[in-house]
C-alpha cells in the first residue's frame, strides 16, 4: 500500500480527534456541557447533526473539498513523510494534559512556507487581551444585574442557548474542519467522505462520553457542578461575535483558543471584581495564560522539527 496514503490517513485520524478535543470542548460545546452536564447523549445527537451538515454542505459546495475552501491556498503536499504526524501527535499528548493549544497554528503552519508565524501571534495575543477587555467590561455589568442570583425562564433560555452554540459550533466546524482536512486530497469522493463523517461522528462521542475531556475540565474547573444558562448563552454569543469581527478583518489565521481563554480570564476578573475576590481570580488568569504560553511554544518546536524535514 502507498506510504504517502496511509500517512495522509493516519494524520487526518490522529488530527480529527486532538484538534476536536483541544477545541470543541473548551471553545464551542464546553458551555453546553457544562450547563447540562447530564444530557451528553442529547447533546451529542444534536451536535453530530450539526456536524454532518456542515460536512455535507461543504462537500457539495466545494466540490468534494470539507474544509469550507480555506485550504484553496494550501496545496497537497506530494511527499508526505512520517515525521508529519509529530505535530498531531503531539497535540494529542497536549489535550490529553489539559493544554488548550492553537490548533490552526500548529496544523496548518507545517504545510505552507508562507504563513507569518510572528503575524500570528501578535494577531492571536491581541485576540486574547481584546476579548479579556470585553469580557471584564461585559461581566462588571452583569455582577449588578438584579436577576444574576434568581432562576431561569428555561422556556426562553433553553432555545436561545442552543440557538446560540448551534451558530458557533457551525461557524466553528467552516473555520477548523481545516486543521483535519489539511491531510487529505482536496476532492474526496464518496467513501472517503463516509470514512470522514464516521470518523468525525464517533471523535464526538468520546468527547461527550469523557465529560468535554482534560481541556474541558482545564477551562471550566472553577464552575462547580454546572453552570447557569444564561451565562453559557451569554459566552457563545460573545465568543460567535468576537470569531466573526477576527473573521472579517483579515484573513490571517489565528489561535481560536486565544481568544476564547482570554474572553473567559474577562469574565473571571469581571465577576471577581463584583464579590471583591480578585487575587484568586487574578492566579486563575494567570496560569491559563501560562498554560498557553507552553502550548505556544511546544507548537512552535514540533511545527519546526517539520519545516526542518523539507
Amino acid at each position: 500500500m502507498d506510504p504517502q496514503f496511509l500517512i495522509a490517513w493516519a494524520g487526518f485520524f490522529i488530527a480529527t480527534y486532538s484538534v476536536m478535543a483541544n477545541d470543541a470542548p473548551a471553545q464551542v460545546l464546553g458551555t453546553l456541557i457544562a450547563s447540562h452536564p447530564n444530557k451528553k447523549w442529547i447533546l451529542w445527537l444534536g451536535a453530530s447533526i450539526i456536524l454532518l451538515a456542515a460536512l455535507i454542505f461543504s462537500w457539495t459546495n466545494y466540490n468534494g473539498d470539507i474544509s469550507f475552501g480555506r485550504l484553496e491556498r494550501i496545496p497537497p503536499v506530494d511527499n508526505l513523510t512520517w515525521v508529519y504526524l509529530i505535530p498531531p501527535l503531539g497535540l494529542l499528548v497536549l489535550t490529553r494534559f489539559g493544554a488548550p493549544v492553537s490548533t490552526s497554528f500548529i496544523m496548518l503552519s507545517m504545510f505552507t512556507a508562507s504563513v507569518v508565524l510572528e503575524k500570528i501571534m501578535l494577531k492571536s495575543m491581541f485576540g486574547y487581551f481584546l476579548a479579556l477587555v470585553i469580557g471584564l467590561l461585559v461581566w462588571v455589568v452583569l455582577v449588578r444585574v438584579p436577576w444574576k442570583g434568581g432562576p431561569a425562564n428555561m422556556k426562553l433560555w433553553r432555545p436561545l442557548q442552543y440557538i446560540s452554540t448551534g451558530t458557533l459550533w457551525w461557524f466553528w466546524l467552516s473555520h477548523d474542519i481545516a486543521n483535519v482536512a489539511v491531510f487529505l486530497p482536496r476532492q474526496l469522493n464518496e467513501i472517503e467522505f463516509a470514512v470522514i463523517c464516521v470518523t468525525m461522528v464517533l471523535s464526538l462521542g468520546l468527547i461527550f462520553r469523557s465529560s468535554g475531556g482534560a481541556v474541558h475540565k482545564f477551562i471550566f474547573r472553577d464552575e462547580g457542578n454546572d453552570m447557569d444558562i444564561r451565562i453559557a448563552t451569554l459566552i457563545d454569543a460573545l465568543y460567535a461575535l468576537m470569531l466573526f469581527v477576527f473573521k472579517e478583518w483579515n484573513n490571517l489565521p489565528m489561535s481560536t483558543t486565544w481568544v476564547f481563554v482570554g474572553l473567559m480570564a474577562g469574565r473571571e476578573i469581571g465577576r471577581a471584581v463584583g464579590r471583591q475576590r480578585l487575587r484568586p481570580a487574578l492566579q486563575i488568569v494567570a496560569t491559563r495564560f501560562a498554560v498557553l504560553v507552553i502550548g505556544a511554544v511546544v507548537s512552535f518546536g514540533l511545527v519546526m522539527v517539520v519545516l526542518a524535514t523539507k
